[in-house]
């Protein structure tokens, strides 16, 4: 394992010394975190970047650091780091406020994306809509908002800093302990969470009232009765688009898998299928990678792929 650092200067620090390291990347966030511990203490000062990378020199994890922290203490002395990736930027800062009148792709991200110049677009769209950006929002929000309301879908940050439309297109994995071929595992459960689902939303309109439902057809089946109010937002005035959008996000909360695999295993990421050796086929929503002294695993979050990929 290796961690690099880069200081404001462009100087170049790499150590092959790593109490621990992790890196996480979860579905529904632009931006993956990262920390480590380095012993020693003879680190310089305005470190800014940060990549880590495996025996193979595949790269774990490349952004921006949050935190530098010297430590001595009875456990000596070491670095403790803490990072983003670059779409962290697009969570730190605030988007303008602003009304448009119609505004389509090109000209809502050369406002709130391709500023920054490490971001590239994944996807085009000629189409132009009236939008409004309230006070409040970061930037992520905004073009979350803006994204789904011109397309009809949510976008997500690749790995590669791409702008680009769910649903991730992703590999399909067997967790399998028993097949030859299969990704072997440590631990895995696979739950079900009543709590989670909601089988009706009322919508407020402008007098007061909340005459329309939306009903979740699934939910009823599963005899879960639990409805919300809701009050749209000024851009979609009468729900049609926030209504569902709940519906589905709740939906998505109802199966709920984890796995832990042996090593840092680069196979399975985002976006990608996996299926235990019998049962259903899951969405991989989390990956993450730990390295705790000379161990090292993986930890999978799983959901249902028919709700968990609409929404990043």
């Amino acid at each position: 394992m290796t961690v690099t650092l880069f200081a404001l200067d462009g100087t170049r620090w790499e150590s092959s010394r790593v109490l621990a390291a992790m890196a996480d990347w979860q579905s529904g966030s632009p931006a993956a975190r990262f920390s480590a511990v380095l012993p020693g203490a003879d680190w310089p000062e305005e470190l800014v970047t940060v990549r880590w990378q495996d025996d193979r020199g595949f790269t774990l994890f490349e952004g921006y650091l949050d935190t530098a922290d010297r430590v001595l203490d009875a456990d000596g002395p070491r670095l403790e780091l803490t990072a983003r990736s670059a779409g962290g930027y697009l969570l730190d800062n605030e988007a303008l406020p602003m009304s448009y009148d119609a505004v389509g792709l090109d000209g809502f991200c050369r406002r709130y994306l391709d500023g920054y110049g490490i971001f590239r677009r994944g996807f085009s769209h000629s189409g132009q809509i009236p939008y409004t950006v309230p006070k409040g929002q970061s930037e992520w929000e905004a073009l979350c908002g803006f994204t789904q309301a011109l397309t009809g879908a949510f976008p997500y940050l690749s790995r590669e800093g791409k702008l680009c439309l769910l649903p991730r297109t992703g590999e399909r994995i067997l967790l399998s302990n028993r097949q030859p071929e299969g990704v072997r595992f440590l631990s895995r459960s696979l739950a079900e969470h009543r709590s989670s689902p909601v089988s009706k939303v009322l919508v407020r309109d402008r007098n007061g009232y909340y005459p329309t439902e939306f009903g979740n057809r699934r939910a009823q089946e599963l005899g879960i009765r639990r409805k919300r109010y809701l009050i749209p937002p000024t851009q979609y005035e009468d729900g049609r688009e926030d209504a569902p959008t709940l519906l589905r996000r709740a939906m998505a909360g109802y199966r709920q898998g984890k796995a832990e695999l042996p090593g840092l295993e680069t196979g399975v990421f985002l976006g990608d299928r996996a299926q235990f050796d019998e049962g259903r086929e899951w969405l991989v929503t989390r990956v993450r990678w730990e390295q705790n002294g000379s161990t090292a695993c993986t930890r999978l979050e799983l959901g249902d792929p028919d709700y968990a990929d609409l929404y990043g």
